[in-house]
């Protein structure tokens, strides 16, 4: 079958851009005007035949760039860049779009309206070399058609070779279209052939014959041809007449005269959707995991290495980045005992042979795990793609769509999906034989019975790179891992380009291809619906490559375009969150190619601008009326200086009668807002929230009367209780009995991935799907974790394992047992405890330190209230509307409060339900009878009518706990006072009035506040 190329629009747009940069040229549609030395025209003639020439000036040059970038709304270049940039001209294109089709539509419309016959194109790799040609031959019908153009290998265009220079004889004698195809390490070095004198050439070195014919550079994916200044030096030793730079991710947009970045892209509908299909392993803490991220140090200075393993905190088990040098017991410093025996023995900071050695032998290199889920994680995604496959194709049957559904694996070892033995035979890898019983299960299953498929060794197969070899009579191949970039992989590529159309063929069996993940920049096969990557290791392969592969539209069987959204869908199978897959992505997005979601810039205003003015208004005036809203709009405070949304604008969405602008632009305001909340930057893009200063209150701050208060409550404790072990084995035995555990679980989410202006996003599409699965790790001791987290005997512990009978639930999921059992377990105590006596015991000179509880100033991200009236600070923090209506009512004119503050989270008195924090500190003056006095308090505010409302039993214990702790610290401070003076009658009437209070209510009208 062969792919229709259809004159699409916005294809047409960037080569129109691209001729517009030319006007005021002579048009020669006969083809081309010949121009004797010291005439005007687009070839002249030297020694060596005919070369381009320009005959525009620079001045022209860039009046036309700055109309082609008025009409394009593209950000403006100035003069001073223009000179410095030279004749570098960027046009960008989202990958999948059709950035070869453009470029050669380019070089054929430059020929057919100004005569220009030389053109090069400079490709950075083997890959795209190999895709360059094939898309020649491919569109060879279509542009003939088109332009009346024949392209034909070896005559119209051709592919540079080392071993053949000569041929550049013939592209500059000529003065008819020649298209070159080279890669850049055919001549970035002194060594390269085509920088040899030669004598078949006369003495003259190849190059020279580039030289004299002025090439126009088609430069495909600048980013990695002339990322050296070597490179860059190279290209400018061919003496180009211009360049033109097409790259989905310009790391320097040089002149830009065209763009379809990934947001124009998506929301153009040019490109597949992507889904993604997150598979997440529950359990994973049960595993003894250690994965190397980095080493460094200097010698001397000793080594250290930054592990990932799963440390436990608080009864919790959860991966964390740790810090470890040389005999660090890994058991320790995580607190878990999956990691007895692994001291560090050596760290190795050698590039390129990074490791970390334990004294039980255990070697981990660079970017390495052990104790991963990896395994069990790939043979799911294997499944899964194939699944992903199979509902592809059940979804063009069911919607009458004949097309071609194809699945691509990328891994990094030819082994792990087919061994190749030495005398020719083959067996297949780990992924081969779990392809092949995933393939049998899935096509027997109900939902995918009318699926008439081929069997499973005629649907897949692998792409590899290789050395042939005799074997007696026969030749085999011997498969290698290799790099992508070598001549063993140009064959290979030749054989994925030749298979292209090939592979479309309902008539061929292929469906799932195996490729090496080298070989990532080969793949560009409109038809692959689903990628995988099964990478051992640590890869360079990034999301934004992977996706790559499959943006392109799909075609029919016919070779036209599908366009059905619902069709046009990639599936990415990944073994992580597809929230952390979106935002890793939207990160290489904005590395690669300085991407900026979340924000707006003034020239994207032209846009919106274009509906205001008239038609007559020119370009240069719309870009200022652009930069005057741009700027109005950062004046007003709606946009920050680097053209974020401002949460002031945020509001505006919810109120839009607060948006008022000035100027011109009044009377206009409701469209500009409508075409911001368009831009959906708000939805994406969370707005940083500057923290609110809390600052003391000077008058106050010196309160003798509160510092008296925090003299009473700066006391610490500690709790104990009593309790005996039968009730707590009996109890703990009848709750740990009913602990059902669920076992190691592979969890399939599904989510819709968007592109838009504030960046990109995901959200879940439908049901998530689980699937059992064996850990392959051994189990814990359950009574060395119990110990540790619960302090009862080994001997308590056993008995209450044994006499629970619910070992098998341990067995299912061994760290959730563990961490329900020792949850349960501290809970009997607890109550227990509790209920046969809670003691409070002062901890002897022991005080929280004023200066570390009360600072100067602070900052925060909560809410906060004015409290300059009463309060300690001049505002405070508060998590609640509750708190906000107290703290008002605190600080009222007329209250007889004298000072009080937020008690700081820093201050926190322990319970056996964990650590409570009061929420206020609080001086009352009450004058009786021409006399006054003082009470002070500390107070809890609970937005409930009753107490026995109060949420939870747990709030209720702190709150009873917290009672219990403050009056035997009231009772120490009074201890503590008579100890300082001989105590005396009147001295004991003097002591302070202290109470802790509960504060019931809303504080609304209808729900007061009440002690």
């Amino acid at each position: 079958m062969k792919i229709h190329f259809e004159n699409l629009h916005f294809q047409e747009e960037a080569t129109n851009a691209t001729l517009s940069l030319f006007e005021g040229m002579e048009k020669n549609p006969s083809g081309f005007s010949f121009a004797l030395s010291g005439e005007k025209g687009s070839l002249f003639q030297n020694e060596l035949g005919f070369g381009n020439a320009l005959p525009l000036s620079e001045d022209s040059l860039f009046e036309n760039l700055q109309k082609v970038q008025d009409r394009f709304s593209l950000e403006a270049t100035t003069k001073e860049q223009f000179e410095t940039n030279g004749l570098r001209f960027t046009i960008e294109m989202e990958t999948g779009t059709g950035k070869t089709y453009v470029y050669l539509n380019t070089i054929l419309s430059l020929h057919k309206t100004y005569g220009w016959s030389k053109f090069i194109i400079i490709v950075p790799s083997i890959a795209i070399k190999e895709g360059v040609m094939k898309t020649l031959e491919m569109t060879a019908e279509h542009f003939r058609d088109k332009f009346g153009i024949p392209l034909v290998k070896g005559s119209t265009y051709s592919l540079y070779q080392g071993t053949s220079p000569s041929s550049l004889r013939n592209f500059a004698s000529t003065n008819q279209l020649q298209i070159l195809v080279m890669n850049i390490q055919a001549f970035n070095k002194d060594s390269n052939i085509i920088h040899k004198e030669m004598d078949e050439l006369n003495g003259e070195k190849p190059i020279n014959f580039i030289r004299s014919a002025k090439p126009i550079l088609i430069i495909d994916e600048p980013q990695s041809v002339d990322n050296t200044d070597l490179a860059k030096k190279a290209i400018a030793e061919l003496d180009p007449l211009f360049q033109l730079r097409y790259s989905a991710t310009p790391r320097t947009r040089y002149n830009p005269v065209f763009r379809l970045g990934p947001v124009e892209a998506f929301q153009k509908k040019l490109v597949k959707r992507i889904q993604i299909r997150s598979l997440e392993v529950t359990g994973t803490e049960n595993a003894p995991y250690i994965r190397l991220e980095t080493t460094e140090g200097k010698p001397g200075a000793g080594f250290s290495a930054t592990i990932t393993a799963n440390s436990s905190a608080k009864g919790k088990i959860s991966q964390k980045k740790i810090k470890v040098k040389k005999e660090d017991n890994l058991s320790l410093k995580t607190e878990n005992s999956h990691y007895e025996g692994y001291v560090v023995d050596t760290i190795s900071i050698e590039p390129g042979n990074e490791y970390l050695r334990f004294t039980n032998g255990t070697t981990l290199f660079l970017g390495k795990a052990i104790g991963s889920l990896d395994a069990v994680v790939q043979d799911e995604r294997i499944k899964e793609t194939i699944k992903a496959h199979l509902e592809k194709e059940l979804q063009l049957k069911r919607l009458g769509v004949e097309a071609k559904v194809l699945s691509l694996f990328f891994l990094d070892r030819v082994s792990n999906y087919r061994e190749y033995n030495s005398d020719g035979t083959t067996n297949l890898g780990k992924y081969g034989k779990v392809f092949e019983a995933a393939y049998i299960e899935l096509i027997q299953k109900p939902e995918f019975s009318e699926l008439k498929l081929p069997s499973v060794e005629k649907v897949h197969n692998g792409y590899f790179s290789g050395d042939k070899k005799k074997k007696g009579k026969e030749e085999i191949i011997e498969w290698k891992d290799t790099k992508g970039d070598g001549a063993k992989d140009d064959d290979t590529y030749a054989l994925i380009m030749k298979d292209k159309e090939r592979l479309l063929d309902p008539a061929e069996p292929l469906r799932f291809i195996f490729s090496h993940s080298a070989l990532r920049e080969g793949w560009d096969n409109p038809n692959v619906f689903q990628i995988c990557t099964l990478l051992d290791a640590k890869s360079e392969f990034t999301k934004r490559q992977q996706i790559g592969r499959g943006m392109r539209l799909p075609v029919d069987t016919k070779g036209n375009r599908i366009q059905n959204d619902a069709i046009n869908q990639l599936s990415v199978i990944v073994h992580e969150s597809y929230a952390k897959f979106v935002d890793d992505l939207q990160k290489e997005y904005k590395e690669e190619s300085g991407i900026e979601f979340g924000k707006i810039q003034a020239h994207q205003f032209m846009e919106l601008i274009s509906g205001f003015v008239t038609e007559k208004t020119s370009p240069k005036e719309k870009r200022k009326v652009a930069d005057d809203l741009f700027s109005i709009l950062k004046k007003l405070g709606y946009l920050n200086e680097k053209g974020n949304f401002t949460t002031l604008l945020e509001n505006a969405f919810l109120r839009p009668g607060d948006f008022v602008l000035e100027g011109d632009f009044v009377g206009r305001e409701e469209a500009i807002l409508e075409w911001l909340r368009g831009l959906n930057i708000q939805t994406f893009v969370q707005t940083k929230r500057e923290p609110n200063k809390i600052k003391k209150n000077d008058t106050l701050w010196n309160h003798p009367e509160f510092w008296k208060l925090w003299d009473i409550i700066k006391q610490k404790t500690i709790y104990r209780f009593q309790f005996d072990s039968d009730s707590i084995r009996k109890e703990a035995v009848r709750r740990i009995r009913e602990i059902k555990c669920e076992p190691m679980k592979v969890i399939t989410s599904f989510a819709q991935g968007t592109v838009a202006q504030g960046g990109i996003s995901a959200k879940e599409i439908r049901d998530r799907e689980t699937r059992d699965v064996v850990s392959p790790f051994p189990l814990p001791d359950p009574l060395e974790y119990l110990q540790k987290e619960t302090d009862l005997t080994r001997e308590t512990l056993k008995t209450i394992l044994k006499e629970s009978d619910s070992l098998g639930e341990f067995i299912k999921n061994p760290q959730d047992y563990l961490e329900r059992s020792a949850q349960h377990i501290k809970e009997v105590i607890r109550e227990i405890g509790i209920r046969n006596g809670l003691e409070y015991i002062p901890l002897p000179d022991t005080y929280w330190e004023q200066y570390s509880i009360f600072k100067d100033q602070d900052e925060t991200l909560s809410e906060t209230v004015s409290t300059t009236n009463h309060g300690l600070y001049l505002s405070m923090p508060t998590d609640s509307d509750t708190e906000k209506r107290f703290a008002q009512e605190q600080d009222n004119k007329e209250s007889t409060v004298q000072v009080f503050t937020k008690l700081p989270k820093e201050f926190k008195v322990p319970t056996p339900v964990g650590y409570y924090n009061p929420d206020w500190a609080i001086v009352v003056k009450e004058e009786t009878g021409g006399s006054e006095k003082f009470l002070y308090f500390v107070k809890e505010t609970k937005g409930y009518a009753s107490f026995e409302d109060i949420r939870t039993e747990e709030e209720k214990q702190k709150i009873n706990s917290a009672k219990k702790h403050f009056e035997v610290v009231f009772d120490s401070y009074k201890k503590r006072k008579s100890s300082e003076t001989k105590p005396t009658p009147e001295k004991e009437k003097k002591q302070p009035n202290f109470e802790f209070k509960v504060v019931l209510g809303t504080g609304k009208a209808d729900s007061p506040f009440k002690e």
